[in-house]
């Protein structure tokens, strides 16, 4: 039955946080997904549970690869018979699912190539958006086989999302996956030339899909039979809504200089700059507007990074169907000298920088790049007093010659 083509036909969303994954699925045209099948022998089903690590990536490559392309439901070769479908998740260039999103979930019409046709009576929701972990959902449908045989099943769809955690695979680790366990029972009745209308008897389907965020489908998908697995896939790569050619952080005098550029952009629409200090808990620290076309050079100035020796910055594109898309993570380094310290921070009324006898000055500058004060350094610390100083954000910069170190701190 269908479930041979869950893999293809659903298009996920996470959000990439410490914290439990959050998804939205929904297909978008012009994306499209490879997917490479393993070899099952010595693969055995993921644990479910919180904050977990599954590892598949000792797992061998069978050398049997599957496409899917979303495209547009119309001029597709059996359009007229799924009226109201928008899109069609079409798998190895033959085999169409059409689809229509339906209250923000994904829906699927019916199923057709030239040697069989499955209609739903009506459409089968197997996702609703969004979700997390431990959410539950079903969905109860009447299908009709037309070919090659005809006959009717009924099909009971239940979804637990029953884990998150750390997933490796061959060549690639994804961090936050959302794991998510579909129990299909399905029943019913088919005609038979010659025998004419037998019972088909009732069967239970069980596969597990694991999602991570800026993918287009599950990253891996096996289906479960007497406890093993009968067959395994993952995600070998994608076409997305854009192209992230650079991404880079620069420690300035105002604050960290984010900039990048992007490649074949379609259907853009927001970013949203976010940052860590321990490159994993990440928050949003601004947004962007995306240019929803083409390639295009962007840079924001984050002005008030938190006093630390290493920050942590990546992007989240959402484009106007409301998918999202992650950059890489960059790093920038804001002290090459982690024996230096600077206290108190925030500050008042003066600052003590100790470790600092290798250097030879002191500077302050403000956002703006402009020198408050100068000190040359005589000792293993100095103090300075901010007394005349604003609240802000300030940048103390060391010197001996050619070498340098800048320590950013808030003053009260």
């Amino acid at each position: 039955m269908r479930k041979v083509y869950v893999l293809f036909i659903f298009n996920a969303t996470l959000q990439y946080a410490t914290a439990q994954p959050t998804v939205t699925i929904l297909p978008k045209i012009g994306d499209v997904i490879t997917t490479e099948y393993l070899h099952t022998k010595g693969v055995i089903p993921g644990a479910t549970g919180a904050n977990l690590t599954w590892d598949y990536s000792h797992a061998l490559d069978s050398a049997t690869s599957g496409t899917v392309k979303i495209v547009s439901a119309t001029g597709t070769p059996y359009a007229a018979d799924f009226p109201g479908s928008q899109y069609s998740e079409v798998v190895g260039d033959t085999l169409f699912n059409y689809s229509e999103n339906v209250n923000g979930n994904p829906a699927s019409l019916g199923i057709e190539s030239s040697f069989e046709k499955i209609v739903f009576a009506h459409p089968e929701i197997s996702f609703h958006n969004p979700f997390t972990y431990p959410n539950s959902f079903y969905d109860s449908v009447t299908l009709f086989q037309e070919k090659p045989l005809t006959g009717s099943f009924k099909l009971l769809d239940t979804t637990l999302i029953s884990g998150y955690g750390t997933l490796k695979l061959p060549g690639i680790t994804y961090n936050n996956v959302l794991q998510a366990r579909e129990i299909s029972a399905s029943s019913g009745s088919e005609t038979i030339p010659g025998l004419g209308v037998i019972t088909v008897p009732r069967s239970i389907d069980t596969s597990y899909a694991y999602y991570v965020n800026g993918q287009p489908g599950p990253v891996l998908n096996y289906s479960i039979s007497k406890g093993n697995i009968s067959s395994i896939n993952y995600l070998k790569s994608a076409t997305l809504p854009l192209n992230f050619i650079s991404f880079s952080a620069t420690l300035i005098h105002g604050g960290v200089q984010l900039d990048w550029q992007t490649g074949d952009e379609s259907n853009t629409n927001v970013f949203h700059i976010q940052r860590s200090t321990d490159g994993s808990a990440f928050t949003n620290i601004g947004e962007l507007a995306a240019s929803s076309i083409g390639s295009h050079n962007y840079n924001f100035l984050d002005a008030e990074p938190p006093a630390t020796q290493m920050l942590y910055y990546r992007l989240e594109e959402t484009d106007l169907d409301g998918k999202s898309i992650y950059s890489n993570i960059v790093v920038c380094k804001l002290a090459d000298f982690p024996e230096i310290t600077l206290y108190p921070n925030p500050a008042i009324s003066n600052i003590t920088i100790t470790g600092v006898d290798t250097f030879s000055s002191l500077k302050i500058y403000n956002q703006a790049g402009q020198q408050l004060k100068y000190f040359t350094i005589k000792g293993e610390s100095v103090t300075v007093t901010l007394t005349s100083m604003p609240t802000g954000v300030y940048i103390a910069e060391l010197g001996n010659g050619s070498k340098t170190t800048t320590i950013i701190f808030l003053k009260k």
